[in-house]
């Protein structure tokens, strides 16, 4: 795996992965993985690449850009909520 394709999928994740409903997960995991694979073309990064990075990054949970994306997309929600309860706590 390349060094790039790491560097590039934590630097895309970050940018493009928002927190959104559980009921859209599927389908912006879908539209994110082609995305980032269209972007990540553009930079010379191929699609073995970027599945490579997927598997490292997770310690081999996920051996494709989308199931990566699913995950993502989950921890961003998660986050979302942590920090609501958060600000809910604050609030009290």
């Amino acid at each position: 795996m390349s060094d790039l394709a790491q560097s590039f999928l934590e630097r895309w994740t970050e940018e493009n992965v928002t927190a959104i409903p559980a009921a859209d997960h599927v389908a912006e995991a879908e539209r994110l993985s082609t995305a980032c694979r269209e972007e990540a073309a553009q930079e010379g990064i191929t699609e073995e690449e970027l599945d490579e990075a997927c598997a490292q990054s997770s310690d081999d949970e996920y051996s494709d850009l989308q199931s990566f994306m699913q995950a993502a997309l989950e921890a961003s929600a998660a986050a979302a909520e942590d920090e609501d309860a958060i600000d809910d706590e604050d609030d009290n």
